[in-house]
């Protein structure tokens, strides 16, 4: 047995079913406009990108394809510069090295000279030192000799001489010359 239901639950539930199936049909009437609206503005944006986009993408290729030809020629130019200036600067770094060598040779050889120069002037001072100072000294001990001499047949006292600064530092530079060269 059932129980019977009233009447007032059907009309009830027949009226929110009306009013739920009402709602729907607003609901997607209204999806409806906005993609009808949607659909709208998305041929107007499909319409404005292909006025101008797409000159736009037809130039950029065309460009492109100028381009590409000259783009190799460029980067093979830019190859073939490297490699000139990298055997150039090898170029470069030997010339550098070879005149690098040739000047400290030259220097060694400057050197050389200036050094034997050098060495040969004092050897010529040197000799012209003896060369002198020996005739001198002898020169000098002549002199006193025949003074004193003089003297004593005048009869007079023989002086002592003078002893001279000069005297002694010749002596001082003959004695330190002779040590030097092992005389």
């Amino acid at each position: 047995m059932r129980p019977e239901i009233p009447e007032w639950v059907y009309v009830v539930f027949t009226a929110a079913t009306s009013i739920g199936v009402l709602m729907q049909a607003c609901i997607l009437l209204g999806m409806f406009i906005g993609l009808r609206r949607l659909q709208n503005r998305i041929e107007n944006i499909l319409n404005h990108m292909t006025d101008y986009a797409l000159p736009l993408i037809a130039s950029s290729k065309t460009t492109l394809e100028e381009l590409t030809p000259k783009l190799k020629t460029i980067t093979n130019n830019l190859v073939d510069v490297s490699e000139t200036l990298k055997s150039q600067s090898q170029n470069v770094s030997v010339s550098v090295e070879d005149v690098l060598e040739k000047t400290r040779a030259q220097t060694a050889r400057v050197d050389e000279m200036v050094s034997g120069t050098l060495d040969g002037l004092s050897h010529a001072g040197t000799a012209i030192q003896h060369g002198i100072e020996l005739p001198l000294r002898h020169l000098n001990g002549l002199v006193n000799g025949l003074r004193a001499g003089l003297g004593v047949l005048r009869g007079k006292a023989p002086e002592p001489a003078p002893a001279s600064p000069e005297a002694e530092v010749v002596l001082i530079v003959e004695e330190a010359v002779e040590a030097r060269s092992g005389l």
